[in-house]
């Protein structure tokens, strides 16, 4: 019996978390020197930092941190109504500006550019004049609400704007030793530090909006002042716990929070504070704000060798990829609550939301993780999201960009060179600039173990030890790592989807074998030569069967890539299904970079004659830069016939039809719809009518009939969720088929607007 129990005990060890604190490869130590992310980082450098300043400039952003506002240090109440009307300055401004310096410094930290620092230490003098005596920073509540500073916690973005603020500095400062910035954000964060904490004459309040956590962490790595760490888990350890202190200050702001009341963002979970963060154990609400959160547990469960947070960190991060997570690599799936949704598997192609900073704050979170506990699993996860989801998220001319990146669309859903809501192309400028710190790792033992978790051709100083890699991943399965230095363990990972790898150390061909983590580890001594050889087969793919909406469908991937269709290269995708085997790569690339695969299919659009076809896919990273049109990711193997009014084919859950007064599909109207859904069915007759629920910003999307717009319904409801109809008439005699399609061409603040949608009723 005692033997037993020894034995479990054993075991019990054996399966315990091994969570670590790996030394993170700074990216002064790390040169991207060449293939890829050498290509993509002089298109940040060259065009979209940049072109985002402009941007911040022409939209005003900068005048707002300049420490004048028309020219005024006081707005007469007059402008400040005007302000508050037209948003300028915006609650979240600062953090656009925050995040570009960010990105700038981050090119400055591995090469000169005048431009850039003279353009960052200009915003720091505006910043420096537009500081309170106290601290305080902050554009809008100085010009605008100085009454209102610290009211609303949960929807204001204070906290949110400082945590940029202070990521900025310390990048300016680590990229360049100039300490203004940073000294000004200091004393801002002392300020904060003041007001905020567990002490008697403190505020208990915490941010709904999650940055400031994982900022403070930073601050505290930079200037090695504890009390920012402190700060940081205070807002860690208050948030979720009862009396809530938002019904608190919901009496205080009624007002402003009557714009929330009766929406989904008014939830405790949307925010992530429906329960103490320690207890936690599923992705919930809005995306963006749990990323950030996620970090910042990790962060400081790493640093004070908190396991409650790390674990549960951990255990997210399992509902997420497990249950939440796009093959894509994106995530936030519900468009009323731009996040994740409450329902398990709940991954809709076309009205994924998928904000581009989603997938940006996942990479961050996962990065934290895989320096806590390095696990081959998470370096795959941002693999994946990198290279698809992330890169998706720009144009090839690195000047457009999408704040939603959907699976499936129309062809209505195109980028944009900048938002009302501009979060996305900084966050994504500073994610490309600091792709160096993201490629290797160490731990501290006596004998260090250098990580390998991403094959970027590049050199790296890991202690004592240079790495270089040469390669031309992922266009090229072959890495070749060369090491010089003392006696280490370099442990290299084996992707999840290569199931042939070959590696040679030394000349010598060396059975692949990973070690607990999933990574491989080599010994090295004096010089070593590793080759690893990652053979990229095209891989047809199937989703979880719990997910409704794939279920007898494939997507194709190849390496780290995921596949898809477009209309440019195939016609019309409604009809396409696909072939199981066969795929090949072809000659083509697009971009003079990116493999094209072919594929068997069928052409269904005459479900009488089926006829094979050649299926064109093109990597998901890539698509809409060329001509506009449809895309789909996930293609159905059997023809899945369209709407049909008689009654007797099955709808998407989302399309309503009704004949002769009964509804045919799901009676319930269906939420929020992301700008370029579109609604396809087939109908007899002349005329129809289109009936929505209208939003008082919105309620635009286009009815096309047989592949011709005949009409744009672009009409404003009274009040949200008016129910509005519009009579569609002068088709002809016949068959028709009908799309209709949700149209961001007005391109509001998140890229689009939403309609609640929709039903068609025959006469």
């Amino acid at each position: 019996m005692q033997k037993i129990i020894y034995i479990i005990i054993a075991l019990l060890l054996a399966a315990a978390p091994g969570w670590c604190k790996m030394e993170r490869i700074r990216l002064k130590n790390v040169e991207v020197t060449g293939g890829l992310w050498s290509e993509l980082q002089a298109l940040n450098r060259d065009i979209s930092i940049p072109h985002q300043y402009d941007m911040l400039r022409d939209s005003r952003r900068l005048e707002a941190m300049s420490g004048l506002w028309n020219g005024k240090e006081t707005l007469t109440p007059e402008e400040k109504e005007t302000a508050k009307k037209t948003g300028q300055p915006h609650i979240f401004w600062d953090s656009d500006v925050a995040k570009w310096i960010e990105a700038a410094a981050y090119v400055l930290a591995k090469e000169p550019n005048l431009v850039f620092e003279q353009q960052i230490d200009e915003i720091v003098e505006g910043i420096e004049k537009l500081q309170r005596p106290d601290g305080y920073i902050n554009s809008y509540f100085i010009f605008i609400e100085p009454e209102n500073r610290w009211r609303n916690l949960r929807w204001r973005h204070e906290l949110y704007c400082a945590g940029h603020l202070m990521e900025a500095a310390a990048a300016y400062y680590e990229a360049t030793g100039k300490d203004r910035l940073l000294r000004c954000i200091c004393r801002y964060a002392d300020y904060i530090d003041s007001v905020f904490g567990p002490e008697d004459g403190k505020m208990r309040g915490y941010p709904g909006h999650e940055e400031i956590e994982l900022a403070l962490v930073r601050l505290y790595e930079v200037t090695g002042n504890s009390r920012y760490l402190r700060l940081a888990d205070h807002f860690l350890s208050v948030r979720g716990t009862r009396p809530h202190y938002w019904d608190y200050e919901a009496e205080a702001d009624a007002e402003f929070n009557k714009a929330y009341v009766n929406t989904p963002l008014n939830t405790y979970h949307y925010a992530q504070a429906h329960l103490p963060v320690r207890e936690q154990r599923e992705a919930l609400g809005h995306a963006v704000r749990a990323g950030y959160l996620y970090c910042g547990m990790t962060d400081v469960g790493r640093i004070n060798g908190d396991s409650e947070l790390l674990t549960a960190s951990r255990e997210i991060w399992k509902d997420v990829t497990e249950k939440k997570q796009y093959i894509t690599g994106g995530v936030g799936s519900d468009p009323s609550t731009e996040g994740y949704s409450e329902k398990p598997y709940f991954l809709p192609n076309e009205r994924a939301y998928c904000e581009a900073c989603a997938s940006i704050a996942f990479i961050f979170w996962t990065q934290r993780l895989l320096q806590a506990e390095p696990r081959a699993e998470y370096a795959d996860r941002i693999e994946r999201t990198l290279y698809n989801a992330l890169m998706a998220a720009m144009s090839q001319d690195g000047a457009k960009y999408f704040y939603v990146n959907p699976l499936e669309t129309s062809g209505s859903h195109h980028r944009s060179g900048w938002f009302g809501c501009s979060c996305c192309p900084p966050n994504i400028a500073r994610l490309y600039a600091n792709i160096g710190e993201y490629i290797y790792s160490a731990d501290g033992g006596k004998k260090q173990n250098i990580y390998i978790h991403q094959y970027i051709a590049s050199k790296a100083d890991v202690g004592e030890n240079t790495v270089r890699q040469e390669t031309d991943y992922p266009f090229d399965s072959r890495v070749k790592i060369e090491i010089a230095g003392p006696d280490a363990v370099v442990s290299i990972r084996i992707p999840s989807w290569c199931s042939k790898p070959r590696v040679t150390v030394n000349g010598r061909e060396t059975k692949v074998k990973k070690a607990a983590g999933g990574y491989m580890p080599i010994e090295h001594s004096g010089r070593t030569e590793i080759l690893v050889e990652l053979p990229m087969e095209i891989i047809y793919n199937t989703a979880p069967k719990q997910v409704e909406e794939n279920r007898g469908k494939l997507c194709l991937s190849c390496g780290p890539f995921v596949y898809c269709l477009e209309e440019t290269d195939n016609g019309c995708l409604d009809d396409l299904v696909i072939k199981k085997g066969g795929a090949v790569k072809t000659d083509r690339a697009l971009f003079d970079r990116y493999p094209v695969i072919r594929a068997a299919g069928i052409d269904c659009t005459d479900p009488a004659e089926p006829a094979e076809c050649r299926l064109t896919f093109v990597p998901y990273c890539v698509w809409d830069n060329r001509e506009p049109g449809a895309m789909k990711v996930w293609i159905p193997e059997k023809h899945q016939p369209l709407v049909s009014l008689d009654g007797k084919t099955k709808a998407a859950d989302y399309l309503q039809v009704r004949r002769k007064g009964a509804w045919t599909v799901n009676p319930e109207w269906v939420t929020s719809v992301v700008p370029g859904s579109c609604l396809v069915f087939d109908m007899e007759g002349d005329v129809f009518r289109v009936e929505y629920l209208g939003y008082d910003d919105a309620g635009i999307f286009q009815v096309e009939a047989d592949g011709k717009v005949v009409e744009t319904i672009d009409e404003y409801a009274p009040k949200r969720h008016t129910p509005m109809s519009r009579e569609i008439s002068g088709l002809g005699d016949g068959r028709h088929r009908i799309r209709l399609i949700v149209s961001d061409d007005k391109n509001p603040a998140s890229g689009g607007k939403y309609v609640n949608f929709v039903r068609a009723v025959c006469r």
